[in-house]
Protein backbone atom coordinates (compact mmCIF):
# COMPACT_ATOMS: atom_id res chain seq x y z
CA UNK A 1 0.00 0.00 0.00
CA UNK A 2 2.63 2.45 -1.11
CA UNK A 3 0.67 4.77 -3.38
CA UNK A 4 2.72 3.94 -6.47
CA UNK A 5 1.10 4.59 -9.82
CA UNK A 6 -0.39 1.78 -11.87
CA UNK A 7 2.16 -0.20 -13.85
CA UNK A 8 2.19 -0.17 -17.64
CA UNK A 9 3.52 -3.69 -17.94
CA UNK A 10 1.29 -6.70 -18.62
CA UNK A 11 3.84 -9.50 -19.07
CA UNK A 12 3.81 -10.64 -15.44
CA UNK A 13 4.41 -14.37 -14.95
CA UNK A 14 3.51 -16.16 -11.75
CA UNK A 15 5.85 -18.44 -9.89
CA UNK A 16 3.91 -21.02 -7.90
CA UNK A 17 7.01 -22.46 -6.26
CA UNK A 18 6.93 -19.83 -3.54
CA UNK A 19 3.29 -18.86 -4.12
CA UNK A 20 4.32 -15.22 -4.19
CA UNK A 21 2.97 -14.67 -7.71
CA UNK A 22 5.95 -12.59 -8.71
CA UNK A 23 7.01 -11.27 -12.13
CA UNK A 24 9.89 -13.34 -13.50
CA UNK A 25 10.44 -12.70 -17.21
CA UNK A 26 12.76 -15.18 -18.90
CA UNK A 27 14.89 -14.38 -21.93
CA UNK A 28 15.56 -17.42 -24.08
CA UNK A 29 17.69 -18.02 -27.12
CA UNK A 30 15.95 -18.31 -30.45
CA UNK A 31 15.71 -21.79 -31.93
CA UNK A 32 15.04 -22.94 -35.49
CA UNK A 33 11.32 -23.29 -36.16
CA UNK A 34 9.09 -23.97 -39.13
CA UNK A 35 6.53 -21.25 -39.75
CA UNK A 36 3.53 -21.05 -42.08
CA UNK A 37 4.20 -19.69 -45.55
CA UNK A 38 1.72 -16.88 -44.90
CA UNK A 39 2.68 -15.25 -41.59
CA UNK A 40 -0.91 -14.01 -41.16
CA UNK A 41 -2.24 -17.57 -41.42
CA UNK A 42 -3.03 -19.29 -38.16
CA UNK A 43 -1.32 -22.65 -37.85
CA UNK A 44 -4.53 -24.02 -36.38
CA UNK A 45 -7.77 -23.13 -38.13
CA UNK A 46 -10.64 -24.82 -39.90
CA UNK A 47 -8.93 -25.16 -43.25
CA UNK A 48 -5.18 -25.23 -42.67
CA UNK A 49 -3.70 -27.34 -39.90
CA UNK A 50 -0.74 -29.48 -39.00
CA UNK A 51 -1.06 -33.06 -40.15
CA UNK A 52 -2.26 -35.51 -37.54
CA UNK A 53 -0.14 -38.39 -36.41
CA UNK A 54 0.13 -41.29 -38.80
CA UNK A 55 -0.78 -43.72 -36.05
CA UNK A 56 -4.42 -44.77 -36.11
CA UNK A 57 -4.77 -44.47 -32.34
CA UNK A 58 -3.82 -40.80 -32.19
CA UNK A 59 -5.92 -40.05 -35.25
CA UNK A 60 -9.03 -41.62 -33.83
CA UNK A 61 -8.62 -39.92 -30.46
CA UNK A 62 -8.65 -36.43 -31.91
CA UNK A 63 -10.56 -36.44 -35.19
CA UNK A 64 -13.99 -36.50 -33.62
CA UNK A 65 -13.34 -33.99 -30.86
CA UNK A 66 -10.86 -31.33 -31.90
CA UNK A 67 -12.14 -27.83 -32.47
CA UNK A 68 -9.71 -27.48 -35.34
CA UNK A 69 -9.68 -29.72 -38.41
CA UNK A 70 -6.40 -31.42 -39.12
CA UNK A 71 -5.06 -31.07 -42.61
CA UNK A 72 -1.51 -30.61 -43.81
CA UNK A 73 -0.42 -26.98 -44.22
CA UNK A 74 2.39 -25.88 -46.44
CA UNK A 75 5.37 -24.91 -44.30
CA UNK A 76 8.80 -23.60 -44.98
CA UNK A 77 11.97 -23.22 -42.96
CA UNK A 78 12.17 -19.86 -41.25
CA UNK A 79 14.39 -17.48 -43.23
CA UNK A 80 17.31 -15.85 -41.44
CA UNK A 81 15.31 -12.61 -41.08
CA UNK A 82 11.63 -13.47 -41.55
CA UNK A 83 9.37 -10.56 -42.26
CA UNK A 84 7.30 -9.37 -39.31
CA UNK A 85 3.58 -8.92 -39.85
CA UNK A 86 1.55 -6.73 -37.52
CA UNK A 87 -2.20 -6.70 -37.86
CA UNK A 88 -3.57 -3.18 -37.54
CA UNK A 89 -7.03 -3.01 -36.00
CA UNK A 90 -9.02 0.21 -36.07
CA UNK A 91 -11.53 1.29 -33.44
CA UNK A 92 -13.93 4.15 -33.95
CA UNK A 93 -11.51 6.59 -32.38
CA UNK A 94 -8.03 5.09 -32.31
CA UNK A 95 -5.78 3.00 -34.53
CA UNK A 96 -4.10 0.37 -32.40
CA UNK A 97 -1.43 -2.09 -33.45
CA UNK A 98 -1.66 -5.63 -32.17
CA UNK A 99 1.66 -5.89 -30.37
CA UNK A 100 1.70 -9.63 -29.85
CA UNK A 101 3.70 -10.44 -32.98
CA UNK A 102 6.02 -7.53 -32.27
CA UNK A 103 6.90 -9.15 -28.95
CA UNK A 104 7.96 -12.31 -30.73
CA UNK A 105 10.00 -10.51 -33.39
CA UNK A 106 11.98 -8.27 -31.02
CA UNK A 107 15.44 -9.62 -30.25
CA UNK A 108 18.80 -8.40 -29.07
CA UNK A 109 20.60 -10.29 -31.83
CA UNK A 110 20.86 -9.54 -35.52
CA UNK A 111 18.54 -12.44 -36.30
CA UNK A 112 14.79 -12.09 -35.74
CA UNK A 113 13.05 -14.53 -33.41
CA UNK A 114 11.36 -17.50 -35.10
CA UNK A 115 8.66 -17.80 -32.41
CA UNK A 116 5.12 -16.98 -33.42
CA UNK A 117 1.58 -16.61 -32.18
CA UNK A 118 -0.55 -19.67 -32.97
CA UNK A 119 -3.45 -17.37 -33.83
CA UNK A 120 -5.80 -19.16 -31.43
CA UNK A 121 -8.45 -16.81 -30.02
CA UNK A 122 -11.63 -17.10 -27.99
CA UNK A 123 -14.10 -19.26 -29.91
CA UNK A 124 -16.58 -20.53 -27.32
CA UNK A 125 -19.55 -19.30 -29.32
CA UNK A 126 -22.92 -21.06 -29.55
CA UNK A 127 -25.94 -20.04 -31.60
CA UNK A 128 -29.68 -20.52 -31.09
CA UNK A 129 -31.31 -23.29 -33.04
CA UNK A 130 -31.91 -22.19 -36.60
CA UNK A 131 -29.14 -19.56 -36.65
CA UNK A 132 -26.32 -20.68 -38.91
CA UNK A 133 -23.23 -18.47 -39.34
CA UNK A 134 -21.25 -18.68 -42.61
CA UNK A 135 -19.02 -21.67 -43.20
CA UNK A 136 -15.60 -21.08 -41.62
CA UNK A 137 -16.89 -18.41 -39.22
CA UNK A 138 -15.45 -20.42 -36.31
CA UNK A 139 -12.99 -20.92 -34.79
CA UNK A 140 -11.81 -17.32 -34.49
CA UNK A 141 -8.25 -16.21 -35.07
CA UNK A 142 -6.47 -12.90 -34.57
CA UNK A 143 -8.12 -11.33 -37.60
CA UNK A 144 -11.47 -11.38 -35.76
CA UNK A 145 -10.25 -9.05 -33.00
CA UNK A 146 -10.83 -6.37 -31.98
CA UNK A 147 -14.51 -6.81 -32.72
CA UNK A 148 -15.72 -3.62 -34.36
CA UNK A 149 -19.19 -2.29 -35.09
CA UNK A 150 -20.39 -3.30 -38.53
CA UNK A 151 -17.94 -6.17 -38.97
CA UNK A 152 -19.11 -9.65 -39.91
CA UNK A 153 -17.79 -10.91 -36.59
CA UNK A 154 -19.91 -8.38 -34.69
CA UNK A 155 -22.98 -9.08 -36.81
CA UNK A 156 -23.00 -12.79 -36.05
CA UNK A 157 -21.91 -12.52 -32.43
CA UNK A 158 -24.97 -10.33 -31.81
CA UNK A 159 -27.07 -13.32 -32.83
CA UNK A 160 -25.17 -15.77 -30.61
CA UNK A 161 -25.30 -16.63 -26.92
CA UNK A 162 -22.08 -14.80 -25.99
CA UNK A 163 -22.19 -12.39 -23.07
CA UNK A 164 -22.13 -8.60 -23.30
CA UNK A 165 -20.52 -7.84 -26.66
CA UNK A 166 -19.23 -4.28 -26.10
CA UNK A 167 -17.45 -2.28 -28.79
CA UNK A 168 -15.81 1.14 -28.72
CA UNK A 169 -18.94 3.08 -29.68
CA UNK A 170 -21.12 1.49 -26.98
CA UNK A 171 -23.24 4.07 -25.12
CA UNK A 172 -21.79 3.06 -21.74
CA UNK A 173 -18.13 3.30 -22.78
CA UNK A 174 -16.61 6.61 -21.67
CA UNK A 175 -12.96 6.01 -22.57
CA UNK A 176 -10.98 4.83 -25.55
CA UNK A 177 -10.57 1.06 -25.25
CA UNK A 178 -7.18 0.94 -26.96
CA UNK A 179 -5.86 3.70 -24.71
CA UNK A 180 -7.06 1.82 -21.61
CA UNK A 181 -5.24 -1.31 -22.74
CA UNK A 182 -2.04 0.65 -23.23
CA UNK A 183 -2.34 2.60 -19.98
CA UNK A 184 -3.34 -0.27 -17.71
CA UNK A 185 -1.50 -3.20 -19.26
CA UNK A 186 1.11 -1.76 -21.62
CA UNK A 187 -0.54 -3.50 -24.56
CA UNK A 188 -2.64 -6.59 -25.33
CA UNK A 189 -2.04 -9.95 -23.61
CA UNK A 190 0.14 -12.77 -24.80
CA UNK A 191 -1.65 -15.59 -26.57
CA UNK A 192 -0.72 -19.25 -27.04
CA UNK A 193 2.54 -19.30 -28.98
CA UNK A 194 5.50 -21.39 -30.05
CA UNK A 195 7.90 -20.12 -27.37
CA UNK A 196 7.79 -22.68 -24.53
CA UNK A 197 9.46 -20.17 -22.18
CA UNK A 198 7.06 -17.32 -22.90
CA UNK A 199 5.01 -15.59 -20.24
CA UNK A 200 1.88 -17.13 -21.73
CA UNK A 201 2.89 -20.69 -20.92
CA UNK A 202 3.98 -19.63 -17.42
CA UNK A 203 0.50 -18.27 -16.86
CA UNK A 204 -1.14 -21.37 -18.28
CA UNK A 205 1.10 -23.52 -16.08
CA UNK A 206 -0.27 -21.66 -13.03
CA UNK A 207 -3.84 -22.42 -14.11
CA UNK A 208 -2.94 -26.10 -14.59
CA UNK A 209 -1.22 -26.19 -11.21
CA UNK A 210 -4.34 -24.86 -9.50
CA UNK A 211 -6.43 -27.55 -11.17
CA UNK A 212 -4.04 -30.15 -9.75
CA UNK A 213 -4.37 -28.55 -6.32
CA UNK A 214 -8.16 -28.50 -6.51
CA UNK A 215 -8.45 -32.06 -7.80
CA UNK A 216 -5.97 -33.22 -5.17
CA UNK A 217 -7.92 -31.62 -2.30
CA UNK A 218 -4.95 -29.49 -1.28
CA UNK A 219 -5.66 -27.30 1.75
CA UNK A 220 -6.81 -23.94 0.40
CA UNK A 221 -4.81 -22.07 3.04
CA UNK A 222 -1.56 -23.38 1.55
CA UNK A 223 -2.47 -22.04 -1.91
CA UNK A 224 -3.36 -18.44 -1.06
CA UNK A 225 -4.36 -16.53 2.08
CA UNK A 226 -8.13 -16.84 2.42
CA UNK A 227 -10.22 -13.76 3.20
CA UNK A 228 -11.83 -13.79 6.63
CA UNK A 229 -15.26 -14.56 5.18
CA UNK A 230 -13.84 -17.71 3.49
CA UNK A 231 -11.74 -18.88 6.42
CA UNK A 232 -13.18 -22.41 6.44
CA UNK A 233 -13.42 -22.90 2.66
CA UNK A 234 -11.88 -25.68 0.59
CA UNK A 235 -10.60 -24.95 -2.92
CA UNK A 236 -13.85 -26.32 -4.34
CA UNK A 237 -15.75 -23.98 -2.01
CA UNK A 238 -13.60 -21.06 -3.20
CA UNK A 239 -14.34 -21.86 -6.84
CA UNK A 240 -18.05 -22.23 -6.13
CA UNK A 241 -18.14 -18.89 -4.26
CA UNK A 242 -17.35 -17.06 -7.50
CA UNK A 243 -19.62 -19.07 -9.78
CA UNK A 244 -22.38 -16.88 -11.16
CA UNK A 245 -22.86 -15.03 -7.90
CA UNK A 246 -24.65 -11.67 -7.81
CA UNK A 247 -22.04 -9.05 -8.84
CA UNK A 248 -20.35 -7.52 -5.83
CA UNK A 249 -22.03 -9.86 -3.36
CA UNK A 250 -18.78 -11.15 -1.85
CA UNK A 251 -17.58 -7.60 -1.21
CA UNK A 252 -21.02 -6.66 0.13
CA UNK A 253 -20.82 -9.61 2.53
CA UNK A 254 -17.42 -8.43 3.72
CA UNK A 255 -18.72 -4.90 4.33
CA UNK A 256 -21.74 -6.23 6.21
CA UNK A 257 -19.90 -8.80 8.34
CA UNK A 258 -16.66 -6.95 9.00
CA UNK A 259 -16.91 -3.22 8.38
CA UNK A 260 -20.44 -2.21 9.29
CA UNK A 261 -20.56 -4.27 12.48
CA UNK A 262 -18.22 -1.87 14.24
CA UNK A 263 -19.45 1.68 13.89
CA UNK A 264 -16.80 3.06 16.22
CA UNK A 265 -13.73 1.79 14.36
CA UNK A 266 -14.89 2.09 10.74
CA UNK A 267 -15.40 5.77 10.10
CA UNK A 268 -16.18 7.85 7.03
CA UNK A 269 -13.41 10.24 5.99
CA UNK A 270 -15.10 13.59 6.60
CA UNK A 271 -12.58 15.35 4.36
CA UNK A 272 -13.96 13.30 1.44
CA UNK A 273 -17.64 12.80 2.38
CA UNK A 274 -19.22 15.78 4.20
CA UNK A 275 -21.17 14.48 7.19
CA UNK A 276 -24.43 15.67 8.73
CA UNK A 277 -23.53 14.52 12.23
CA UNK A 278 -21.45 12.08 14.29
CA UNK A 279 -23.66 9.04 13.51
CA UNK A 280 -24.00 8.80 9.73
CA UNK A 281 -26.32 6.23 8.18
CA UNK A 282 -27.12 7.60 4.75
CA UNK A 283 -23.51 8.63 4.24
CA UNK A 284 -21.98 5.44 5.52
CA UNK A 285 -24.16 2.33 5.25
CA UNK A 286 -26.28 3.50 2.32
CA UNK A 287 -23.29 5.18 0.67
CA UNK A 288 -21.32 1.89 0.68
CA UNK A 289 -24.22 -0.02 -0.86
CA UNK A 290 -24.60 2.62 -3.59
CA UNK A 291 -20.87 2.82 -4.35
CA UNK A 292 -20.55 -0.95 -4.62
CA UNK A 293 -23.19 -1.04 -7.37
CA UNK A 294 -22.05 2.20 -9.04
CA UNK A 295 -18.45 0.99 -9.34
CA UNK A 296 -19.40 -2.31 -10.99
CA UNK A 297 -21.87 -0.55 -13.30
CA UNK A 298 -19.17 1.75 -14.68
CA UNK A 299 -16.24 -0.67 -14.70
CA UNK A 300 -18.21 -3.45 -16.41
CA UNK A 301 -18.73 -1.99 -19.91
CA UNK A 302 -15.08 -0.97 -20.19
CA UNK A 303 -13.91 -4.39 -19.04
CA UNK A 304 -16.06 -6.13 -21.64
CA UNK A 305 -14.90 -3.66 -24.25
CA UNK A 306 -11.32 -4.70 -23.52
CA UNK A 307 -12.29 -8.38 -23.59
CA UNK A 308 -13.80 -8.13 -27.07
CA UNK A 309 -10.84 -6.05 -28.22
CA UNK A 310 -8.19 -8.60 -27.24
CA UNK A 311 -10.09 -11.89 -27.72
CA UNK A 312 -7.91 -14.04 -25.47
CA UNK A 313 -8.89 -17.72 -25.53
CA UNK A 314 -10.06 -19.30 -22.29
CA UNK A 315 -7.71 -21.77 -20.55
CA UNK A 316 -10.17 -24.58 -21.23
CA UNK A 317 -9.90 -23.94 -24.97
CA UNK A 318 -6.13 -24.38 -24.86
CA UNK A 319 -6.44 -27.43 -22.58
CA UNK A 320 -8.77 -28.99 -25.15
CA UNK A 321 -6.27 -28.39 -27.97
CA UNK A 322 -3.52 -30.00 -25.89
CA UNK A 323 -5.60 -32.97 -24.79
CA UNK A 324 -6.61 -33.72 -28.40
CA UNK A 325 -3.04 -33.38 -29.73
CA UNK A 326 -3.97 -30.39 -31.85
CA UNK A 327 -1.01 -28.52 -30.39
CA UNK A 328 1.96 -30.51 -29.13
CA UNK A 329 5.52 -30.22 -27.85
CA UNK A 330 6.61 -30.02 -31.48
CA UNK A 331 4.71 -26.73 -31.70
CA UNK A 332 6.35 -25.32 -28.58
CA UNK A 333 3.94 -26.42 -25.84
CA UNK A 334 6.05 -27.25 -22.73
CA UNK A 335 6.27 -30.99 -22.09
CA UNK A 336 5.33 -30.70 -18.40
CA UNK A 337 2.14 -28.84 -19.28
CA UNK A 338 1.19 -31.51 -21.81
CA UNK A 339 1.77 -34.26 -19.24
CA UNK A 340 -0.30 -32.48 -16.59
CA UNK A 341 -3.21 -31.70 -18.92
CA UNK A 342 -3.30 -35.29 -20.17
CA UNK A 343 -3.29 -36.56 -16.58
CA UNK A 344 -6.75 -34.98 -16.20
CA UNK A 345 -8.14 -37.38 -18.86
CA UNK A 346 -10.43 -34.73 -20.30
CA UNK A 347 -13.47 -35.87 -22.24
CA UNK A 348 -12.94 -34.61 -25.80
CA UNK A 349 -16.67 -34.20 -26.36
CA UNK A 350 -16.81 -31.57 -23.59
CA UNK A 351 -14.31 -29.33 -25.42
CA UNK A 352 -12.35 -28.53 -22.27
CA UNK A 353 -15.24 -27.72 -19.95
CA UNK A 354 -14.15 -30.51 -17.58
CA UNK A 355 -10.78 -28.78 -17.22
CA UNK A 356 -12.61 -26.26 -15.01
CA UNK A 357 -14.45 -26.57 -11.70
CA UNK A 358 -17.76 -25.87 -13.44
CA UNK A 359 -19.99 -28.19 -15.43
CA UNK A 360 -20.66 -25.37 -17.90
CA UNK A 361 -16.99 -24.41 -18.09
CA UNK A 362 -15.97 -20.80 -18.64
CA UNK A 363 -18.48 -18.05 -19.45
CA UNK A 364 -19.01 -17.35 -23.17
CA UNK A 365 -16.82 -14.27 -23.50
CA UNK A 366 -13.04 -13.75 -23.83
CA UNK A 367 -10.70 -14.36 -20.93
CA UNK A 368 -8.70 -11.11 -20.57
CA UNK A 369 -9.27 -9.17 -18.39
CA UNK A 370 -11.41 -10.94 -15.80
CA UNK A 371 -14.71 -9.24 -14.97
CA UNK A 372 -14.70 -10.72 -11.46
CA UNK A 373 -11.36 -8.97 -10.95
CA UNK A 374 -12.31 -5.66 -12.55
CA UNK A 375 -15.42 -5.49 -10.37
CA UNK A 376 -13.30 -6.32 -7.31
CA UNK A 377 -12.37 -2.71 -6.75
CA UNK A 378 -14.06 -2.17 -3.41
CA UNK A 379 -10.80 -2.06 -1.46
CA UNK A 380 -9.79 0.93 -3.58
CA UNK A 381 -12.92 3.04 -3.28
CA UNK A 382 -13.35 2.03 0.38
CA UNK A 383 -9.87 3.42 1.02
CA UNK A 384 -11.01 6.74 -0.49
CA UNK A 385 -14.29 7.29 1.35
CA UNK A 386 -13.39 5.67 4.68
CA UNK A 387 -10.61 6.13 7.22
CA UNK A 388 -9.40 2.53 7.18
CA UNK A 389 -6.70 1.22 9.46
CA UNK A 390 -3.87 -0.74 7.79
CA UNK A 391 -5.43 -4.01 9.02
CA UNK A 392 -8.86 -3.05 7.68
CA UNK A 393 -7.41 -2.11 4.30
CA UNK A 394 -5.43 -5.34 4.16
CA UNK A 395 -8.59 -7.33 4.90
CA UNK A 396 -10.47 -5.49 2.13
CA UNK A 397 -7.66 -6.11 -0.35
CA UNK A 398 -7.57 -9.82 0.48
CA UNK A 399 -11.28 -10.01 -0.38
CA UNK A 400 -10.72 -8.39 -3.80
CA UNK A 401 -7.63 -10.50 -4.46
CA UNK A 402 -9.40 -13.64 -3.24
CA UNK A 403 -12.34 -13.17 -5.60
CA UNK A 404 -9.89 -12.62 -8.45
CA UNK A 405 -7.58 -15.57 -7.74
CA UNK A 406 -10.54 -17.86 -7.05
CA UNK A 407 -11.33 -17.69 -10.77
CA UNK A 408 -7.90 -19.16 -11.51
CA UNK A 409 -8.57 -21.85 -8.91
CA UNK A 410 -11.75 -22.58 -10.87
CA UNK A 411 -9.71 -22.86 -14.09
CA UNK A 412 -11.49 -20.13 -16.01
CA UNK A 413 -8.88 -17.34 -15.89
CA UNK A 414 -5.15 -16.81 -16.27
CA UNK A 415 -3.34 -14.90 -13.47
CA UNK A 416 -2.81 -11.83 -15.66
CA UNK A 417 -6.54 -11.77 -16.48
CA UNK A 418 -6.96 -11.15 -12.76
CA UNK A 419 -4.19 -8.62 -12.24
CA UNK A 420 -5.09 -6.54 -15.29
CA UNK A 421 -8.74 -6.67 -14.24
CA UNK A 422 -7.91 -5.41 -10.76
CA UNK A 423 -5.79 -2.60 -12.17
CA UNK A 424 -8.42 -1.74 -14.79
CA UNK A 425 -11.12 -1.35 -12.15
CA UNK A 426 -8.83 0.95 -10.18
CA UNK A 427 -8.04 3.00 -13.30
CA UNK A 428 -11.68 3.52 -14.27
CA UNK A 429 -12.66 4.57 -10.76
CA UNK A 430 -9.69 6.93 -10.48
CA UNK A 431 -11.05 8.77 -13.50
CA UNK A 432 -14.72 8.78 -12.53
CA UNK A 433 -14.81 8.92 -8.74
CA UNK A 434 -13.92 12.61 -8.21
CA UNK A 435 -16.81 13.89 -10.34
CA UNK A 436 -19.25 11.30 -9.00
CA UNK A 437 -18.58 12.05 -5.32
CA UNK A 438 -18.57 15.80 -5.95
CA UNK A 439 -21.92 15.70 -7.77
CA UNK A 440 -23.60 13.18 -5.44
CA UNK A 441 -22.28 14.14 -2.00
CA UNK A 442 -20.86 17.63 -2.46
CA UNK A 443 -17.30 16.37 -1.99
CA UNK A 444 -14.19 18.41 -2.70
CA UNK A 445 -12.71 17.15 -5.98
CA UNK A 446 -9.15 18.21 -5.22
CA UNK A 447 -9.25 16.35 -1.89
CA UNK A 448 -10.52 13.22 -3.63
CA UNK A 449 -7.84 13.42 -6.31
CA UNK A 450 -5.15 13.85 -3.67
CA UNK A 451 -6.32 10.78 -1.75
CA UNK A 452 -6.59 8.75 -4.95
CA UNK A 453 -2.95 9.52 -5.70
CA UNK A 454 -2.07 8.37 -2.19
CA UNK A 455 -4.06 5.13 -2.20
CA UNK A 456 -3.52 3.86 -5.75
CA UNK A 457 -1.23 0.86 -6.05
CA UNK A 458 -0.16 -1.67 -8.66
CA UNK A 459 -1.70 -5.10 -8.12
CA UNK A 460 1.31 -6.63 -9.89
CA UNK A 461 3.24 -5.77 -6.73
CA UNK A 462 0.65 -7.01 -4.26
CA UNK A 463 1.92 -9.75 -1.94
CA UNK A 464 -1.10 -11.60 -0.53
CA UNK A 465 1.07 -13.35 2.07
Amino acid sequence: INGTSTSTTSSTAFDNADRKLRHNPVVVKSRPREIPVNPKQSLYNTTNNRASSSSSSSSSSSSSSSTFKKTTPSVQKAPSRPSTTTIVKTSTSTQFVNQVETSFSSTTTAEASPFFDFGVRFSKVKFPRGVHPPSGFLPFDKTNFPVTTGSETEEWLRRSYVHSLVTQDDFEVDFDIAELIQTVAGGPPEHANSNPNSGYWKEFRTVVQEQKHRRGFVNARTVFPLPHIWSQYSLDDVAEAVRGEFPGSVQAGFMDQVLLRDEDTVKVDASIIPLRGPRPFLRRDVLLVALNAWAIQHVGPHNFGVKWYAGRARPEEIAHLISTNTITEEDGVPADIIADVKSFHLDPTLEGRDFTAYEEGSPPHPSWPAMHSASSCSSFWLSIVLDLSPDQLCAAQLVDYGVAFARTVAGVHYPQDNIVGLNLGQEILSRLLPDYLAQTYGSNKSAIQKKIRKMRHDWNNFDPW
